[in-house]
């Protein structure tokens, strides 16, 4: 004979159920590697649902290193934070009264010591905060966005050696997205490890380039400046006779010819003036599609110390691209990064400090152009576009709450949920007014639960309305739960709380909703409200951030009673038990109905998982559908026992699923990403006239051996230093769409397949080393070692030795 789960056997499947959804997050959050750099999926915030991909997944990834000078004991300590999209982090000299500076601290240890301050790369973008305020006037919010690097010089005790010491670094600070919302950072254990040696700097105030054809000059004048007054920073350059240098710019353009790019990074808080040639350019001509000088040209910027600026030795620093050309040939652009010392004192001295030089690169000097010019631009838009409106009246804010919540009801995000709340309308249509109430209350007790932890993060830690869409994990749960509860929608299995979703294979007790259920249906409901804005919310919502905490926990409640208040007047309707559908045959079709639009929230939910975690999250969900039909094949009426057990071994093969599949088939790690390039035929003839060894890897999305080839045998970190060595070129050549000159090429190989990866020695491009198949690294290493350096990067690089047209490297 049939027998029912007790209550108490319900409640604890039940609360298993949650608990497999809550450690879904738990599992996806402890992804996040021990490492001094963060994965993708760490829990992080945003301030509503509309936001970009790259947003979403709003982190900042911190690496150190430490560098030695030649030759010296002393040298550079070096951290770099990149910091997601529309998101930013603050300097280390933000002002006190506002949001949480940076704060890097090395402990005192006998094999080194700091010499120095940090200092940043570049000045941060200052922007007037809106929130805070001190001593009546708005603060200055100091914030990097995208990368910055700090540097702070150090000195080795002599006998360390270099090679085998590790620095400790503490970093402490936040991120906080461009519209509201912040994620405290704490890394207390980033290990600086030992990253080579630096040249030492060339005679100070000098810096020759292409083999002295381009020297260098740099000083400020004057070395010491008091509060509000000047500095002239001069950079003048010299080129050897037959050739020029370009006209400086303040961005690349389309040109084939580079400009020369001037960039004060880090003016240490002083205004820096526009840039000033000390004469015209010559018009182009020739092969030079730009302005240029020949002989000697001298660029000039003014720097204003700003009055209140402290007493004491400041550090200016920034990059230097440029190219030279004759009328038939051009040099590789290239870079130099620059630094000079000065001093805020009480008066002005005329004696000029010389400009240190080290070699820098012009791509260096590129995305630091570019990025200060996006910052700059974004700034003058925030400046121009920043308004303040005055509060609204509260009573005007609890209406708007109560009707904006009321209008969430409405909106797609809750549709899949109100569906089952239909059929157990149905339910109650048999049932007295006061058992009506009560199941509406305690659908309502499930919602407010929610609506109160949503105004306790929001007051704790500025949590804004649909942030939690930002956590991945979050977003991996909704779509666990969503795709689970479809699956038990068309009967798969069952869910253990009475009422919540039972399908016609379900008892009776079981069909009928209870007060769990209708809580659950609550609680869910609202889980899944908050992944949209409704109408009216925004203006109540927004008027919480300059008020009490006690009123946004009143606009909170108020959003969440006129979610629940048509289920709460309901019961008081006249003849509501006449109007309710009479429960019957077409509850089943229409949950089975209601399934597919549950899993088309699943098919959206997983619509927002980034590209590079969609195959490890689909087979997650592979392993969820198989824990579904595992434990759906033992009845409610078994013994508890049983259904534990199912229950078990059903989460256990899908936990197992989850961690090989993010742990195998997610993206690649970044440290050990080559710098690719993209493939075209004129790509690489320029490179190889650049006497270039250029590693191509022929591949596509859709072919799996490619992808494998790519993790297992290519982008590992041995083969990577091997190619910044040689100085290699990495191609990429995606044939996941047609693509002509790829497929012109690939025959030109004598290959019509991928996987293809083809090495071009410098200098002998048609000794081309060319390996198919299923790789390893090994080959991949040989290849690359036989094809011999760049010719162009290597001074005193010998020849590459012939090859054959096809290795085989199968075997040592």
């Amino acid at each position: 004979m049939r027998r029912c789960v007790g209550k108490s056997g319900q409640l604890i499947l039940a609360s298993a159920w949650l608990l497999v959804g809550l450690l879904g997050t738990v599992v996806v959050a402890q992804e996040a590697p021990t490492k001094t750099k963060a994965k993708p999926f760490n829990f992080d915030f945003a301030p509503n649902p509309g936001l970009s991909p790259a947003a979403a997944s709003g982190e900042m990834e911190l690496t150190a290193s430490f560098h030695i000078e030649q030759g010296a004991s002393t040298g550079r300590l070096v951290v770099e934070a990149t910091i997601s999209p529309e998101w930013h982090t603050f300097a280390i000299t933000q002002p006190p009264g506002g949001s949480q500076p940076s704060k890097l601290t090395v402990p005192a240890a006998v094999d080194y010591r700091l010499t120095g301050p940090w200092v940043a790369d570049r000045n941060p973008k200052v922007v007037a905060s809106e929130v805070f305020q001190h001593k009546g006037k708005p603060v200055q919010e100091e914030m990097f966005e995208g990368r910055v690097v700090w540097t702070a010089p150090i000195e080795l005790t002599a006998g360390v050696k270099a090679e085998e010491l590790e620095i400790p670094v503490a970093y402490s600070g936040q991120i906080c997205h461009d519209k509201g919302g912040c994620i405290p950072v704490n890394k207390p254990k980033l290990v600086a490890k030992f990253a080579g040696y630096d040249e030492a700097p060339q005679t100070a105030g000098e810096f020759k380039a292409y083999d002295g054809e381009l020297v260098l000059r740099g000083k400020l004048e004057p070395q010491v400046v008091k509060p509000g007054g000047t500095a002239t920073l001069t950079i003048t350059a010299e080129v050897a006779p037959e050739w020029h240098v370009y006209e400086q710019a303040n961005a690349i353009g389309e040109s084939i010819n580079k400009p020369t790019l001037f960039v004060v990074a880090n003016s240490a808080g002083w205004k820096v003036g526009e840039v000033k040639a000390s004469a015209p350019a010559k018009a182009p001509s020739g092969s030079s599609d730009l302005p240029y000088y020949s002989g000697t040209v001298s660029w000039v910027v003014d720097l204003q110390v700003p009055a209140d600026a402290p007493r004491g030795e400041v550090t200016l620093s920034g990059l230097l691209g440029f190219q030279i050309c004759t009328d038939t040939n051009c040099k590789t652009p290239a870079g130099a990064q620059f630094t000079v010392s000065a001093i805020v004192g009480e008066a002005d001295s005329v004696g000029p400090a010389l400009v240190q030089f080290k070699e820098g690169t012009y791509k260096e000097a590129a995305e630091l152009t570019k990025e200060m010019a996006a910052s700059t631009a974004a700034q003058t838009a925030t400046t121009e576009g920043r308004a303040t409106a005055a509060p609204l009246p509260m009573p005007l804010l609890i209406g708007l709450a109560f009707a904006g919540g009321l209008l969430l009801n409405f909106m797609p995000c809750v549709l899949p949920v109100l569906g089952l709340k239909l059929i157990s309308f149905a339910q109650q249509g048999g049932e007295s007014r006061t058992r009506m109430l009560l199941l509406n209350l305690s659908y309502t007790a499930g919602l407010m639960v929610v609506f109160m932890i949503l105004a306790v993060l929001s007051i704790t830690a500025g949590l804004a309305w649909g942030e939690q869409m930002t956590h991945f994990g979050f977003r991996m749960t909704l779509l666990v739960i969503t795709f689970a509860l479809a699956l038990s929608l068309f009967g798969v299995w069952e869910i253990p709380i009475p009422g919540f979703a039972g399908s016609e294979g379900s008892s009776k007790l079981q069909k009928q909703e209870g007060y769990t259920g209708a809580f659950f249906k609550g609680l869910f409901t609202t889980i899944l409200g908050i992944s949209c804005s409704g109408p009216l919310l925004g203006f109540a919502l927004g008027a919480t951030i300059s008020l009490p905490p006690i009123y946004t926990v009143v606009i909170f409640a108020c959003i969440g009673l006129g979610m629940a208040s048509p289920f709460l007047a309901l019961p008081f309707v006249p003849g509501v038990r006449n109007l309710l559908p009479k429960p019957g045959d077409w509850m089943d079709t229409f949950k089975q109905v209601m399934g597919f639009v549950m899993m088309a929230a699943a098919i959206f939910f997983f619509s927002t998982i980034q590209n590079e975690w969609r195959i490890a999250t689909a087979s997650l969900l592979l392993g969820v559908g198989f824990a579904c039909w595992w434990i759906g094949k033992v009845p409610m009426y078994d013994p508890l026992g049983k259904q534990l057990t199912a229950w078990i071994g059903g989460a256990a093969a899908a936990a197992l699923v989850g961690v090989v599949a993010f742990n195998t088939l997610g993206p690649p790690d970044k440290s050990v990403a080559l710098d690719w390039q993209e493939f075209s035929t004129a790509k690489l003839k320029q490179l190889q006239q650049e006497n270039r060894t250029i590693l191509v890897d022929f591949t596509a999305d859709w072919c799996v051996n490619c992808q494998t080839n790519l993790k297992f045998a290519i982008e590992r970190s041995d083969v990577k230093q091997l190619v910044e060595q040689n100085k290699v070129v990495a191609v990429k050549a995606d044939w996941t769409n047609p693509n002509p000159e790829l497929e012109a090429t690939l025959k030109g190989l004598r290959m019509r397949q991928i996987p293809v990866l083809a090495i071009y020695p410098a200098g002998k491009p048609e000794d081309v080393i060319v390996i198919d198949g299923i790789l390893t690294k090994d080959q991949v290493i040989a290849a690359i070692q036989k094809a011999g350096p760049s010719k162009v990067a290597l001074d005193n690089a010998r020849p590459a030795a012939a090859t054959t047209a096809k290795l085989d490297l199968s075997t040592p």
